[in-house]
């Protein structure tokens, strides 16, 4: 019974953990979507090439990739996947280092390690979904 107990608030807590981390991804997608050009701009701002290219892709993987958080979906792809996703966006749009306003250089400091520590939560994630799959395929739960 307490073995049960046990699984049964792991799974608890790594759904809340998925639908935290999803939060960002559809919320930003969302955001990206409905102000479309608006992110077409920022990410010519930022120098990526064909911007108006690579806005949908982006947009698709925030909000996909959200909802495959939230539902737990190919978690051993998608988590690590996103991960990388949101590292790359770490170092391109957020790169405090070039910048010479305090202020500007803080905020942008702080969104850049924002986005490190989601990246870390993810691949946490999916190391979560590997053992819990580990453990129901051995029938039981690693102490």
């Amino acid at each position: 019974m307490h073995a049960t107990s046990e699984r049964s608030l792991e799974g608890v807590l790594l759904a809340a953990a998925r639908m935290l981390l999803s939060v960002p991804f559809i919320c930003g997608g969302i955001q990206n979507l409905l102000s479309y050009g608006g992110f077409v701009g920022y990410l010519a701002s930022k120098g990526m090439p064909i911007p108006s290219v690579l806005a949908a892709p982006s947009i698709a993987t925030d909000l996909i990739g959200g909802l495959l958080l939230v539902f737990g979906f190919r978690l051993r792809l998608v988590a690590p996947y996103l991960a990388l996703y949101t590292l790359f966006t770490a170092f391109v749009g957020h790169p405090f280092w070039l910048l010479d306003d305090p202020m500007s250089r803080g905020e942008m400091t702080f969104q850049f390690w924002k986005n490190l520590s989601i990246a870390g939560g993810l691949l946490g994630t999916a190391f979560s979904s590997i053992s819990a799959q580990s453990r129901v395929a051995g029938g039981r739960i690693l102490q």
